[in-house]
């Protein structure tokens, strides 16, 4: 980061590694017609290659092909009653807590509801009784460090006793792939209409075949979706309420693009609607910027070998 400071927006880091910093840049670099393809930091041979992580350009295409139907706004749209009932029980919750300790230590991950047709219960028993927020964690610190070393390395850590975060981390991917089959299984005995991600993987056709998707393909992205989804949105409100509880100038522009919006006393159990919080200029750039703060690992892609 220093050289981005002091010198230019791209660096050269070593003799075939540049470094980016530069927003304009974003869509030219990681855009799905970019060009570029994944490093080998997404490469994990221990798991089904997903969306999010295959490195095979026809790979990308034909998920991207039968996921993207999952997405258009109207699909979204449709979700959104499910949603805000989610947040009611979140703000209830937190009520609940404040009024009898003055604390809240809450852990909720509703994004399952999304992706498998129900949730998983964190905010009915009011704790995580899966241990699955740990279980995710532990994955997602475990791959970002195994992505860092050698291909010859990565088959090996699992044995790695010296540092048990080599073994304990990489148990948790078959923990979080055994929770992950279960709730898709139960999904697909549910057989009702209600529109989420698994809906729209029963009905999606492999491009090649012309087939439904195997369950294998199903349930790795679906769980893909999980840890995808929910490590963004927690990273992002964890990080908004310390930001915006620290900054009062940023506190006042937010109340002040609420209330115009929303004006008067919401009554009990209120949830803004995406619409008109969609529009907000002022809620919208702070969320939007947020992500930025988090410092992560570089996301590496690669020129092809003739570029």
């Amino acid at each position: 980061m220093s050289l981005h400071k002091t010198i230019r927006n791209s660096s050269q880091t070593a003799p075939n590694h540049i470094s980016i910093s530069d927003p304009s840049a974003l869509e030219a670099t990681y855009g799905y017609k970019s060009g570029f393809n994944k490093g080998p930091f997404y490469e994990d041979k221990s798991i089904e290659p997903v969306l999010f992580n295959t490195r095979d350009v026809q790979i990308h295409h034909r998920k991207r092909k039968y996921l993207s139907p999952a997405f258009p706004a109207n699909n979204l749209n449709e979700y959104e009653p499910y949603m805000a009932m989610q947040i009611r029980k979140v703000m209830e919750c937190f009520h609940r807590r404040i009024e009898n300790s003055g604390t809240v230590q809450l852990n909720f991950n509703e994004y399952w509801d999304y992706a498998f047709g129900k949730p998983f219960g964190f905010l009915d028993k009011e704790r995580d009784h899966l241990n699955l927020i740990a279980i995710i964690d532990a994955r997602g610190e475990v791959l970002n460090a195994l992505g860092h070393l050698s291909q010859i390395l990565r088959p090996i850590m699992k044995y790695f006793f010296l540092d048990p975060f080599w073994p304990n981390g990489l148990r948790a991917t078959p923990k979080l792939a055994a929770i992950g089959t279960q709730a898709y299984y139960r999904r697909k005995d549910q057989k009702n209409s209600r529109h989420d991600l698994l809906s729209f993987l029963f009905k999606a056709k492999d491009p090649e075949s012309g087939g439904p998707l195997s369950d294998k393909e199903s349930i790795a992205e679906s769980i893909s979706f999980i840890f995808g989804g929910s490590d963004t949105t927690s990273s992002t409100m964890t990080n908004v309420v310390d930001i915006v509880s620290r900054s009062p100038e940023v506190q006042r522009q937010l109340r002040s693009d609420l209330d115009q919006a929303f004006p008067g006393v919401m009554e009990s159990g209120w949830v803004a609607d995406f619409q008109t919080a969609n529009r907000l200029p002022v809620l919208n750039s702070v969320l939007r910027a947020t992500p930025h703060v988090s410092i992560t690992p570089d996301r590496q892609r690669f020129t092809m070998p003739t570029a």
